[in-house]
């Protein structure tokens, strides 16, 4: 049995008022479960991260096709706005046609009775 202390680079050691060797499979030990601990915490971090890569994967490729229905929609919503005002357009000229038909109609009636009239004086 080997003893070594973590402390110094002494080569004989042994115990003492301020040396306390402790056995090198001991400290191996210890120091082999401290580093299984970090391993195990690294491992498990590494998987956290690698499901966050996968989910900013799956949302990545779900972004393409969100993206075309949304513009799909858009396209839609203001296909059916043209329409809506094509279809005002058609009405608002068509009543201003009928309008301006109606007064033409009552303006000739009316000259027609004016001309009667000076037809009748003359």
């Amino acid at each position: 049995k080997a003893l070594v202390c973590t402390a110094c680079t002494v080569v004989d050691h042994r115990p003492g008022k301020d040396h306390n060797p402790v056995e090198i499979a001991t400290v191996a030990q210890k120091k082999k479960d401290a580093l299984r601990e970090i391993l195990q915490q690294i491992d498990q971090r590494l998987t956290e991260i690698q499901a966050s890569v996968e989910k900013a994967e799956g949302k990545i490729s779900a972004l393409h096709p969100a993206k075309e229905a949304a513009r799909n929609q858009a396209k839609a919503y203001f296909r059916r706005l043209v329409d809506r005002l094509q279809k005002r357009q058609e009405d608002i000229l068509s009543q201003i046609d009928e309008q301006c038909q109606a007064d033409g109609k009552s303006l000739q009636t009316k000259k027609e009775a004016i001309e009667f009239e000076l037809a009748g004086l003359t």
